[in-house]
Order: structure tokens, then C-alpha cells, then sequence
């Protein structure tokens, strides 16, 4: 994720006063606003501090009424650290922890396009592993389904190559029985010997399809874990 994608949820521009303007101006814009930081910024419209609600305290508390008097510039951080929209949010999040801030202006060809707050960069990450954590609840029940369908049509051949393997063996014991007796002449004997070849062949052919047909059935077990 990166901060143009935060800086688009938050659908609230940026607020700015000059450093020059009084403590009271800024809290008027921020009451008004409903904001709780106010970003100063020169006339370049480059950030010189930002103003929040504890320097407002913090002010309020060591200098009392008079402090509404004072220049905003005076009271707010002079520390102003930058990113850019293309920053990504693990990058912020670092940026912000090391800093020991809690605020970001955002830039854009040098040019001042945004805020994003400690909280706005938290709120991000917590939807972003909602996010991925639905995206892998839904690849793990589709593996599951997968594997479902898969296993389903493992069964569904391993219950056919077994029927078929039964459906073959019959005729086939009948055909090595019959060529049998043939080529052994038990009921005659046979004129023309091609006919007894014929039978030695057959008897050969059945015997060999029915080996492989076994070894189908072997397999079969082998799938089901009964060999």
C-alpha cells in the first residue's frame, strides 16, 4: 500500500496557517475544522511546523490566556519531516516510529498535497492484514473445495477401473479357457495347424491383457491404502 492510496481514503484536504498568525487563529481553524494538527507552511507554501492539540495544552498550561496572543510559529514543532505519495506504508511506519512523530506532510514534486497522522498510517495497516487475511481464508477454502473435487474424482475413477477391471475379467477368463482347449486339442485333433497357432496366440494375447488388467486393480488398491 502506499500513502497516496491512504491519503485517497481520507477525503479531507489539507490545512494550513502561517507561522505568523496567532495561537488563536490556529485553534479557531481547528475548532472549526474539527481537526486536532494544523501544518504551518511560508508563503512557498513550503511546511515551516506543525500545530497540535497538546502544544495547545502544553502552551495553555505554561503561559495561561497570553499564549493565545502568541505567534503559532513560536509554539509548534519547528521538526517537520516529508514523504512522498509513491512512499510505501512499511516505509511510513518506519519513517514515523524512528522520528518519534506523529504526523506526515506529503509532497508531491516538492509541492505539499496532503497530511497523514500516526493514526491514519495504523488504520491503514489494520486493513491491509484484514485484507490479506480474508484474501487467505478465501485461497484456503478454495484449496479445500479443490482438493474436495479432486479427492471426489479420484474415487469416481478408482470405483470404475475396479467395476471394469471385473466387467473384463470374465470374458477374458472365458476366451483364455476356450483357446486353451483348442490349442490342446482335448476334444480332437485339428487338421489345418494354423488353427492351433491361432489359438496359442489368442491364448497368449488374453493372458497378457489379463495381467494387465490385475495390475489395474492393483493400483487401484494401492490409491485406497488396502495393498
Amino acid at each position: 500500500m502506499l500513502v497516496k492510496e491512504i491519503l485517497a481514503k481520507k477525503h479531507g484536504k489539507i490545512i494550513t496557517i502561517s507561522p505568523d498568525a496567532k495561537m488563536s487563529d490556529a485553534v479557531r481553524i481547528m475548532a472549526t475544522r474539527k481537526i486536532g494538527t494544523i501544518l504551518l507552511v511560508d508563503r512557498d507554501d513550503q511546511p515551516k511546523g506543525i500545530f497540535s492539540e497538546h502544544d495547545l495544552v502544553c502552551m495553555t498550561a505554561t503561559h495561561g490566556a497570553e499564549a493565545r496572543e502568541f505567534p503559532v510559529g513560536e509554539l509548534a514543532s519547528s521538526s517537520v519531516i516529508t514523504c512522498t505519495e509513491e512512499n510505501a506504508l512499511e516505509d511510513v511506519l518506519t519513517l514515523v516510529s524512528n522520528n518519534r512523530i506523529r504526523h506526515l506532510p506529503v509532497t508531491r514534486d516538492q509541492r505539499l498535497v496532503g497530511m497523514i497522522s500516526a493514526r491514519n498510517l495504523m488504520d491503514a495497516q489494520k486493513d491491509y492484514l484484514l485484507a490479506a487475511l480474508t484474501r487467505q481464508k478465501q485461497a484456503s477454502a478454495l484449496m479445500g473445495r479443490t482438493k474436495n473435487q479432486a479427492e471426489q474424482a479420484n474415487r469416481t475413477k478408482t470405483g470404475f477401473l475396479s467395476r471394469m477391471r471385473h466387467e473384463l475379467r470374465t470374458p477374458l477368463n472365458s476366451i483364455i479357457g476356450f483357446s486353451d482347449i483348442i490349442q490342446s486339442q482335448n476334444l480332437g485333433n485339428i487338421a489345418n495347424r494354423n488353427y492351433v497357432d491361432y489359438a496359442c496366440k489368442i491364448h497368449k494375447l488374453g493372458s497378457h491383457f489379463l495381467a494387465l488388467i490385475d495390475d489395474i486393480l492393483s493400483l487401484t488398491r494401492l490409491e485406497n491404502g488396502k495393498h
